[in-house]
């Protein structure tokens, strides 16, 4: 197929008219969507440091925080008249019962025998008669139960002045 040579003459002029055209607008174009890009990536910087902010520069903690598992996790510190109504608080009957009735509730009783006729149990796998004390509380604070008194039904401890008497004899089932 042969072209004639004044229609390839319009077809070339065509596409170079074209091209310059094109390539003339191409300039302001790329300007335009420079500054369009540009924002859009100060825009999405701004964002990403808005939502990042606290995980890059996170808030100073504070000096002390109270550990939740202590007993008594008051932070506040006690002055020295505070610190004798603490101690009486400490000593009271109604503290005394309830230390006791604590360390009574983890002692594992594992049975009884006669040694001379008189009464012991083995309490923690250890064998206890009436007068004997029982270690327990932490390194910290240690503490001791005393053994008041065994009998075949029960068993007697003490912490100071408060007593508590703990059933030697299982439930009877159903109940």
């Amino acid at each position: 197929m042969k072209f004639p040579p004044l229609l390839l003459l319009f077809v070339v002029t065509g596409w170079y008219l074209t091209a310059s055209v094109l390539l003339a607008a191409d300039p302001v174009d790329s300007v335009s969507t420079l500054k369009k890009v540009s924002e859009r990536y100060a825009l999405t910087q701004s964002r990403i440091n808005l939502l990042l902010a606290q995980r890059l520069r996170p808030p100073l903690a504070p000096n002390h925080l109270a550990n939740p598992f202590e007993e008594n996790n008051s932070t506040v510190p006690i002055s020295p008249a505070d610190a004798g109504a603490a101690t009486t608080l400490a000593t009271s009957a109604a503290y005394e019962a309830e230390m006791l009735a604590r360390y009574a509730a983890n002692l594992k009783i594992s049975g009884g025998v006669l040694i001379n006729d008189q009464p012991h149990l083995a309490i923690n796998q250890i064998l206890y008669k009436a007068g004997d004390m029982i270690p327990v509380g932490t390194k910290e604070q240690p503490l001791s139960l005393q053994i008041l008194h065994i009998t075949s039904d029960e068993l007697t401890l003490g912490l100071n002045q408060a007593e508590q008497i703990i059933s030697l004899k299982k439930p009877a089932p159903g109940k």
